[in-house]
């Protein structure tokens, strides 16, 4: 039996070892995200709550719609696969109520827009309708907890591990005032009046087109019966 000196088999342990690490660590890394802020617009249209919510791309594709990294989203017209597989993280992470009553929504498109030369990175726009909101005084609590799941498994990672992060929503107000509110992780809700949202409507152009043309036809009428009466 011809023996293996000792000093090879340290430096195979070692190289068999550092492959492990590299290993573990680039499996560890794939994991690791940086987050950025997300963007919320809020707005009334035709009476309804729209708001427009957009977030970069990589933990979304990853984490919330289970795709292969390389996989590119389309630019627009999702397919409903796709966006049956957002629809519950956005439930779970985003919500909008009327005086303490949650409102659920309609997802009525999403949208990709990719970052110059990283065609598998990007920001995606979701857009959701909410029910009419009522022109009478009510509180809106809107409640923002994106990537919360995330930010409790960062607590546990070394800290050399981890991107530089921003678990924020800034919220846009698109009322007579434009209005902007930061939602931080450690405080997820914020609670406004919907005036901030309402802006007062003027006088339709045709009904006082009418009105007038009902008050010139009546004072004619009555300059003619006057005149009768004479």
């Amino acid at each position: 039996m011809r023996l293996i000196p000792s000093s090879y088999v340290s430096i195979s342990l070692a190289v068999i070892g550092l492959f492990l690490a590299a290993v573990h660590t680039r499996d560890a890394s794939a994991h690791v995200y940086r987050i950025w802020p997300v963007h919320a617009e809020m707005s009334v249209v035709q009476d309804s709550l729209r708001v427009e919510i957009e977030v970069q791309s990589d933990y979304w594709r990853e984490e919330v719609m289970k795709l292969p990294y390389q996989t590119r989203l389309p630019a627009k017209n999702w397919p409903d696969d796709l966006l049956s597989r957002c629809k519950p993280y956005l439930s779970e992470s985003f919500s909008v109520s009327y005086d303490g009553a949650l409102q659920g929504f309609e997802m009525i498109g999403a949208r990709y827009t990719e970052e110059p030369f990283r065609p598998v990175s990007g920001r995606i726009r979701f857009t959701l309708q909410y029910p009419a909101i009522s022109r009478s005084s009510v509180d809106v609590t809107v409640r923002s907890r994106f990537f919360e799941e995330y930010r409790q498994h960062r607590l546990s990672m070394p800290e050399h591990t981890k991107e530089s992060t921003e678990f924020i929503t800034r919220l846009s107000l698109k009322g007579p005032v434009a209005l902007e509110l930061e939602i931080p992780a450690e405080s997820p809700e914020v609670t406004f009046r919907t005036e901030v949202l309402l802006e007062e409507r003027p006088f339709p152009t045709r009904a006082v087109a009418a009105a007038g043309f009902a008050i010139l036809i009546t004072s004619a009428v009555v300059g003619w019966r006057r005149r009768r009466a004479k």
